[in-house]
C-alpha cells in the first residue's frame, strides 16, 4: 500500500473508468492509500467505477457479476479513507440491480430492490449542489416507480424534475446543448494530452 498523490489518483482513477481499464482502475484502488484524506471526491471517483464496471457486465449480459459490482458503493473500501453518505449513486445502483435481477427472471427480488430505492430518504440541505443530487435521486426514484407500475407518482416526481431544470439559473444559459458539447471535446483534449505518457503518471502517483 503506498500513500498516493490525491489529485492524481482520483484522475486516473476516472481515466480509468471512462476508458474501461477495469484491471487497471482495480489495481489502482488496491494499492493506494487515502485514509489520511478527508475530502469526497475519490469516493464519488470509486462509485463511478463501480458503477461502469457493472454497467459493463451488464453490456455483456453478465447481469449476476454486475450486481455484485452495484452492490460494492455500499461499502467502500477502508484504505479511500471516507465514509459516505446516501446519495443518488445509491439510487442509481439500486435502480440497476433491480433491472439485472428482472433480466434473470428474479422478478420478486427485482420488485424488492425498486421498493427499498423508492422508500429511500435523500439529503437536501441548503446548498445547490444537494438540491441537485436530491433531485438525482428523484429521477431513479421516478424510474423504479415506473418499472412498479405506478405511473402517476413517476409522472409528478419527472414533472418536478422538468420545473427544477427550467427554474434553476444555471440552466438558463444559451445552448446548454452547445456547451456540453465543448466541454465533451475539452475533455477529450485534456484526456488525450494525459495519456500521451499514463506510464509517467502512475510512476508520479507513487512518488
Amino acid at each position: 500500500m503506498v500513500t498516493a498523490r490525491y489529485s492524481l489518483s482520483r484522475k486516473l482513477l476516472d481515466l480509468y473508468s471512462t476508458l474501461g481499464e477495469f484491471d487497471k482502475g482495480e489495481a489502482l484502488i488496491k494499492k493506494v492509500d487515502f485514509s489520511y484524506w478527508w475530502e469526497w471526491p475519490m469516493c464519488r471517483a470509486y462509485q463511478k467505477f463501480c458503477i461502469l464496471k457493472g454497467l459493463d457486465k451488464m453490456n455483456n449480459e453478465q447481469y449476476a457479476q454486475a450486481i455484485q459490482e452495484f452492490e460494492r458503493i455500499f461499502e467502500l473500501p477502508a484504505n479511500l479513507g471516507y465514509v459516505r453518505s446516501t446519495n443518488y449513486d445509491d439510487q442509481r445502483a439500486n435502480y440497476l440491480i433491480g433491472w439485472c435481477y428482472e433480466k434473470l427472471g428474479k422478478l420478486d427480488e427485482a420488485k424488492e430492490t425498486w421498493r427499498k430505492t423508492i422508500a429511500a430518504v435523500y439529503e437536501a440541505r441548503w446548498g445547490p449542489g444537494t438540491h441537485r443530487r436530491a433531485w438525482q435521486s428523484r429521477y431513479y426514484q421516478a424510474l423504479c416507480l415506473q418499472k412498479l407500475g405506478r405511473w402517476g407518482e413517476a409522472t409528478v416526481y419527472l414533472d418536478g424534475l422538468k420545473e427544477y431544470t427550467l427554474g434553476n439559473k444555471r440552466s438558463r444559459r444559451p445552448s446548454q446543448s452547445l456547451v456540453r458539447r465543448i466541454a465533451a471535446i475539452r475533455l477529450a483534449r485534456r484526456t488525450e494530452d494525459i495519456f500521451k505518457d499514463v506510464s509517467q503518471v502512475e510512476r508520479t502517483i507513487q512518488k
